[in-house]
C-alpha cells in the first residue's frame, strides 16, 4: 500500500514469512524519522538496504501498524493535501513528484471512463 501523508511517503508491505511482521518503507529516511516522533515501536531501528527500490525501512509489529494508521487518521487535519503539502517545509520537496502521480492517474483515469 502506498501512504502520501503529511510527514512523508510510505509503501507499507506485509512480511512474506511472517503474517504478524509489516515493512514500512520509504525512499527517504526523514520520512521514517518523523514516523518515529509519531509512535513508540518496540525496535525503533531504521535499516539501510543498498540495492532496494526503498532504502529504509521500519519493522512493524501487527498491533504497531494498526495503531501507526490510526495515528495517521488523528493528524489528518486538512482539506486539501495538495495545499498542505506546498505548506509543509518537510515535505514540500516532493511536490513535483506529487503532481505527476497526480497528473498520471488523473488522465489514466479519465481516458477508462470514456472507454
Amino acid at each position: 500500500m502506498w501512504l502520501f501523508t503529511k510527514f512523508g511517503y510510505f509503501a507499507i508491505v506485509k512480511d512474506y514469512e511472517n503474517d504478524e511482521i509489516f515493512w514500512l518503507r520509504a525512499r527517504v529516511e526523514k520520512d521514517l524519522e518523523n514516523v518515529l516522533q509519531l509512535i513508540d515501536l518496540e525496535n525503533p531501528k531504521i535499516i539501510f538496504k543498498e540495492n532496494a527500490d526503498y532504502k529504509f525501512r521500519l519493522k512493524l509489529l501487527k498491533e504497531e501498524y494498526k495503531k501507526l494508521m490510526s495515528i495517521l487518521v488523528e493528524n489528518l487535519d486538512y482539506s486539501n493535501f495538495k495545499s498542505m503539502m506546498d505548506d509543509n517545509a518537510d515535505q514540500r520537496h516532493k511536490m513535483f513528484a506529487y503532481y505527476e502521480v497526480y497528473n498520471v492517474l488523473a488522465e489514466h483515469f479519465d481516458t477508462v471512463e470514456s472507454e
